[in-house]
């Protein structure tokens, strides 16, 4: 069965807030408090980011995934993070934690 495509958000506003919030990848830092954002666990805390924390921060990505309920415009629900990073978490992480 195809997975579903999974919306850009469009709001360079947000964007431009995270990432002037968040310029290093917030990853690391996040991985090493579960639960922190929001009340859902994040990855375990043994875990490492690609990056290791040191790459600027190049995508405003969505700590709850709208798909799931998490808010589109909401900053506390964004977290810079560098592509590497994103596409690792996207890629191995999320499934774990927000099904399809």
């Amino acid at each position: 069965m195809p997975q579903a495509v999974q919306a850009i958000c469009r709001h360079p506003g947000w964007r431009k807030m995270v990432l002037g919030r968040q310029p290093v990848c917030g990853m690391e830092g996040w991985l090493g408090h579960p639960g922190a954002a929001h009340g859902h666990q994040a990855a375990a805390p043994s875990k490492k980011s690609p990056c290791g924390g040191f790459a600027l921060s190049t995508i405003a990505h969505h700590i709850v995934p709208i798909r799931a309920g998490g808010a589109r415009f909401d900053l506390e629900n964004g977290l810079g993070v560098c592509k590497a990073c994103h596409d690792w978490w996207t890629a191995t992480q999320e499934p774990k934690i927000y099904p399809l």
